[in-house]
């Protein structure tokens, strides 16, 4: 029998437990904390269990013993995608979009301070609540660009990589490491990508103002020269290693998939390096 950790979240008591030296989710809260229905949700999980890695688990409660159908906390991020905030009452939206946000990372830190696994860093050398929403925008947005039956397997073994990568949630990266994040999941989106028509070469330098911006950079790539978004995001890789740079020089291969390359030209040099 195994001892549930009680986690409280946006009004609800979820659980963590371990099985098999892993942490598990007790999905039956989950579903009822964000407002929808457990027999639908359940019979989905069933419908593919293989996917999803269920399992049934015995838990102590305060009714007694119950067997709980819990999934791995590392797909809970992919599940937790494959539900649509624009196909549910609206009154559940911002509540599911919360969970989708913010669950995982909740029940991630409850289960390492349980297990008193050290930080790679302090916390404070962490990435910063930006630079995490930046990774977690860029493989949900490489997700939706893939069909809906693969975008939940895309996202859990993104999150996956991160973490055998780091060794810890995305959350605890080292700030220093934050291009490497970019980079790795701009190559995971890459690698996942369906075939594209083949993208004529492209060359393009690209001035650093006062006012620059990486994003508008690279949406300004994208679109004059129809770069997938996926190259854009290891474009933006590329130029976030270079922030004192004078200009840019980007060259985009002819071919889809082939990796752009960024050169710098740096202030105190007379070319490019």
């Amino acid at each position: 029998m195994t001892q549930a950790l009680e986690v409280a979240f946006r009004g609800a008591t979820l659980l963590v437990v371990e099985h098999n030296q892993q942490p598990y989710v007790p999905m039956k809260p989950v579903v009822s904390g964000m407002g929808m229905d457990w027999a639908a949700q359940f019979a989905k999980l069933k419908a593919n269990t293989s996917r999803w890695g269920i399992t049934e688990i015995v838990i102590p409660t305060s009714r007694g013993t119950q067997g709980m159908v819990c999934l791995p906390l590392r797909k809970l991020p992919g599940w937790l995608a494959t539900i649509s905030p624009n196909k549910v009452k609206p009154e559940l939206r911002e509540k599911i979009i919360a969970y989708q946000n913010e669950a995982d990372d909740v029940l991630w830190a409850a289960w390492q301070k349980q297990d008193a696994r050290p930080y790679a860093v302090l916390p404070g050398q962490t990435l910063s609540a930006e630079q995490a929403d930046e990774l977690r925008r860029l493989l949900t947005e490489a997700a939706q660009k893939l069909p809906h039956a693969q975008q939940g397997a895309f996202l859990q073994r993104g999150w996956s990589k991160l973490k055998a990568h780091f060794g810890v949630p995305y959350r605890e990266i080292p700030a220093s490491q934050y291009s490497e994040a970019v980079s790795l999941i701009a190559r995971h989106a890459l690698e996942s990508a369906p075939a594209l028509p083949a993208l004529p070469e492209a060359r393009v330098l690209i001035p650093v103002a006062d006012d620059f911006n990486l994003d508008e950079a690279k949406h300004h790539l994208i679109k004059a020269w129809s770069v997938s978004m996926l190259i854009g995001q290891e474009i933006l890789a590329c130029l976030h290693k270079r922030p004192e740079a004078k200009a840019f020089l980007v060259e985009i291969p002819a071919g889809n998939k082939n990796t752009p390359t960024v050169r710098a030209l740096m202030p105190a040099q007379g070319d490019f390096s």
